[in-house]
């Protein structure tokens, strides 16, 4: 029996792997993307990943392909709108991916990808409605409600990274707009809030030649008052932005993943006190909040559990 193929397309690696029906993953492959080579040459390594998961599978040809990706992209047209980690603009990754093998290829964002397998197999597995926030370079969001993924009617909905939470005088975001939840929560955000005070206050990142959010967490367990206080305020809007989401979705968990849920003991308590006191959420956050189970693989997970509904 052939396997089902999901794909978890990334800004630095391509991911394959290899499923049964029920989400259990049989073997896997990756590769570099190499985006600067143009999407040609990106959609010719991903068919010779696919090809090396189902060799190492033992099989010849997958029955479905599932194909996870950052977006804004078109799930009903298996087109990426545009990828900006990739530089993809209007690609019918689909189309183009069902030109070298014959079976059914679906496409979804990323982070619905994630959301899904999170929901049905890992940490949401029997909860009713799920958000699942990937906090990693960018902030991104998974809706699924009743068991159906949130599409949203430009099937766009998710963009929680810039949702505003500071609507005057916020930070610049990458998007060119400004007060993004994204400046202050993700991982690149966190960065340039340490990079930009420490010109001005004193901390031990000044050690660092370079600084990323990595080095801020450790400074930051260490007892770094610059450290601790940039991850202060990055619970604090993360918490924002769910209480908004809670009020307006009443969703019964949230599930966190991403490079940047590594430091969740240092955003949780503020996180944690912002949803208290914005929403209806009572103080049993070990309920609502909760890390996620399949990382690094939920988007794999969930891209071959919708590539299995589509046989």
């Amino acid at each position: 029996m052939a396997g089902i193929v999901a794909l978890d397309i990334g800004g630095t690696k391509i991911s394959a792997g290899v499923f049964r029906p029920d989400g259990v993953m049989r073997t896997r492959s990756e590769a570099p993307t190499e985006a600067r080579q143009g999407p040609d040459a990106v959609v010719e390594r991903i068919c010779r990943t696919i090809r090396e998961a189902l060799a190492l599978a033992g099989e010849e040809a997958p029955e479905a392909i599932g194909v996870a990706c950052p977006g804004p992209l078109s799930p009903s047209r298996g087109e990426v709108i545009f990828a900006p980690t990739l530089g993809w603009r209007n690609l019918p990754i689909t189309r183009r991916i069902s030109q070298q093998f014959d079976c059914p290829v679906i496409l979804e964002n990323d982070a619905n990808a994630a959301a899904y397998g999170e929901y049905r197999l890992g940490a949401g597995r029997g909860s009713s409605s799920l958000a699942y926030l990937t906090v990693s370079t960018g902030v991104g969001c998974g809706l699924v409600l009743d068991g159906k993924i949130l599409q949203g009617f430009h099937e766009s909905a998710g963009e929680f990274g810039h949702l505003n939470v500071v609507p005057e005088g916020g930070r610049p975001c990458l998007c060119g707009r400004t007060g993004c939840l994204e400046a202050y929560a993700s991982g690149t955000g966190i960065a340039a809030m340490a990079r930009e005070r420490m010109k001005i206050e004193p901390t031990a990142l000044s050690q660092y030649a370079s600084v990323t959010a990595r080095e801020v967490a450790q400074c930051a367990r260490e007892g770094d008052a610059l450290c601790l206080s940039i991850y202060r305020e990055a619970g604090e809007k993360l918490g924002r932005g769910i209480a908004a989401l809670q009020m307006l979705v009443d969703i019964e968990c949230v599930v966190l993943g991403g490079s940047v849920v590594h430091a969740f003991d240092l955003f949780a308590p503020s996180l944690v006190r912002t949803v208290e006191a914005l929403s209806y959420w009572g103080a049993e956050s070990e309920k609502w909040l909760r890390k996620a189970r399949l990382a690094p693989d939920a988007g794999l997970v969930g891209a071959a559990l919708l590539a299995a509904q589509a046989l």
